[in-house]
Formats: structure tokens, C-alpha cells, sequence
């Protein structure tokens, strides 16, 4: 009898620290489908399952392990990466790399989502302007991006078209691989504007898109030499993005052609074309072997750009691996 009593409080005692899963789920937001997946990936266990019933108790304090879920989640990790990292086996320096990669990915996506807002905005402003059926319209500015667009040589059209673009850039990589085997080293360097979203903030989508254009030929005067001795291809890759892939080149030759892009870049006068915010590019490079795989030099080079805008505008870094 008083052996009965005293289990029968402990179970209390037991089930008032914790919260069934249906309790759970909606105390978190998560659904008790995505719960048990999380529990079949070993990333968020119940504290408890009852041997009598199989219902599962989570604990209070699990509240704090779903929030860092969520905010990793949030900045785009997958849940295997997420696992790894609250086993702790991931280090700092690792997951420093990884939160560049999530940078990286994310600054692509704004660029897309800038290109498509000044698209919108210049549809709209045609629309207005028209009387015909809409299909006339778009069929009309179709026929002028394809004919008339002096920038079609640069402007990615939409985000499809972007990963069309570094699919192509990747297949131009490759056969520059296979030209030069018996080249053991590879450059890739991807430039980027400082602070653009500034430019279309205060000056306008018009003039962001005339400030890519002069930045890509000032950039272009420097690399074109490369790609006319067949050892490096160059491409716009991005929003505001450019990229170089290069070989038979020496250190000190492309550190040299980084800082002269950087400088041509940083003195010439943007008010010219109607910009009036002071701007500078910084460029990430990476030198890796031949036969790595042909997306990881985009990979590192984008992770030592993270790495130098953080330290300061106008600025390069180099990662060798």
C-alpha cells in the first residue's frame, strides 16, 4: 500500500515537470510530425517516454534548444548541419565557414530580389504608359531586352536565368581545367560592390544598374588580358557580382591585378552617372588545387570575400587550400 502511494506520486511529480508533445508542439510552433522527425534524427529527444503508454514528455528547458533550431534554421542550415553543430562538433573556425557560406547564399538572393523589384518597377511605369493588351506589351520588352539591352552582356534577366549563368560559367571552368592539366593551381576571385544596396536605396535602380556596368568595365580593363591569352574566363555571376577563373598566373601577378581593379574602381567618379555615394569593391580569392571539385573555388573564394568585407571596404583576401 505505501509502496503503491509513493510510486503514484512520483509519476505525478514526474509528468507536472513535463509537457506531452501535443503541449509541446503548441507551445513551440512545431508540428508533433516535425517533433518526431526531429526525434528520429537524434536533433530533439523527449526527456521522457512513458513505458506504460509511449507518450513522450519534453522538458521546459528544451524551449531554449528549439530557439537555437529555429535561428539556425533561419539562417538557412540544413538539419543534419544543425545536428552537428549542437553536438558540438563543430568548431569555431568551421562555423564561422559556414555562416559565410549562409551569407554568401542570402546576399545572392537579395541581389535576384533587386534586380526583380527595379524590373517590376520599370514594367509598371511601361503599363501605365500603354494602351495595349498586356500581352502585346510584354512581348514588346521582351523583343527590346533582346535587341536593344546594352547590357544584356552582364544583366542576369531572372533568377533562373542566374543559375543557367554559373552552370555555364562552371562547364567554361571545367574546360579550362582540362586546356591547362598540367597546371596545379587554379585562381577563382569574385568581386563585389561595397555596400550596393546603398546605391538603389538612394539613387535608384536605374543608376545601381549603371553602376554595375561601369564597375564591370573598369574591372573588365584589368582581367580581359586573361581571357585573350586563354588562361582565365570572366563573367557578371551575381547581382553584383563578378567572377574570375584563371591559371598560369603567379601569386604576386594576381594580387596585383586585384588592387589595380580596386583602385581604378575606388578613384573614379561615380558622379558622373548621376551616383553619389562613395564607391568600392573588395574581391575574395581562392587558389586551390586542379582537381578540386569545380564549384568548391567559387565556394572558398566567396567565403575569403565574407572574410574581407567584414574587415574592411576596398580590401582583398586569399585563401590557398
Amino acid at each position: 500500500m505505501y509502496v503503491t502511494c509513493y510510486m503514484e506520486v512520483e509519476k505525478v511529480i514526474l509528468i507536472k515537470d513535463k509537457l506531452l508533445i501535443g503541449e509541446f508542439s503548441k507551445k513551440t510552433g512545431i508540428s508533433k510530425r516535425m517533433l518526431r522527425h526531429y526525434d528520429e534524427l537524434g536533433l530533439l529527444k523527449p526527456e521522457h517516454i512513458s513505458d506504460e503508454n509511449n507518450y513522450r514528455y519534453y522538458h521546459q528547458n528544451q524551449m531554449s534548444q528549439v530557439n537555437i533550431i529555429n535561428i539556425l534554421k533561419s539562417f538557412g542550415f540544413h538539419l543534419h548541419e544543425i545536428k552537428k553543430i549542437l553536438d558540438n562538433s563543430v568548431d569555431m573556425p568551421s562555423f564561422l565557414g559556414m555562416l559565410s557560406e549562409k551569407e554568401a547564399e542570402i546576399r545572392i538572393k537579395i541581389d535576384i530580389d533587386i534586380y526583380n523589384l527595379a524590373q517590376i518597377e520599370k514594367f509598371i511605369s511601361t503599363f501605365k504608359k500603354s494602351e495595349n493588351q498586356v500581352l502585346t506589351v510584354l512581348e514588346g520588352q521582351e523583343k527590346e531586352r533582346r535587341t536593344g539591352d546594352k547590357m544584356k552582356e552582364i544583366i542576369v534577366e531572372n533568377p533562373i536565368n542566374l543559375l543557367q549563368e554559373m552552370d555555364d560559367f562552371y562547364a567554361r571552368q571545367k574546360k579550362l581545367i582540362e586546356k591547362h592539366n598540367n597546371e596545379p593551381y587554379f585562381y577563382y576571385v569574385t568581386f563585389d560592390i561595397d555596400r550596393f544596396l546603398m546605391v538603389n536605396e538612394t539613387c535608384g535602380f536605374e543608376v545601381g544598374d549603371q553602376v554595375i556596368a561601369k564597375t564591370f568595365e573598369l574591372i573588365k580593363n584589368n582581367i580581359s588580358k586573361f581571357q585573350s591569352l586563354e588562361t582565365g574566363i570572366y563573367a557578371r555571376t551575381g547581382g553584383d557580382e563578378i567572377s574570375l577563373f584563371m591559371t598560369a598566373v603567379t601569386k604576386n601577378e594576381i594580387i596585383g591585378t586585384i588592387k589595380q581593379c580596386i583602385d581604378d574602381v575606388s578613384q573614379f567618379d561615380f558622379s558622373k552617372i548621376g551616383c553619389h555615394v562613395d564607391i568600392t569593391i573588395s574581391a575574395g580569392i581562392a587558389k586551390l588545387k586542379s582537381d578540386s571539385n569545380i564549384r568548391a573555388f567559387r565556394h572558398e573564394s566567396i567565403k575569403a570575400l565574407m572574410s574581407s568585407k567584414h574587415r574592411e571596404r576596398a580590401s582583398y583576401q586569399l585563401i590557398e587550400n
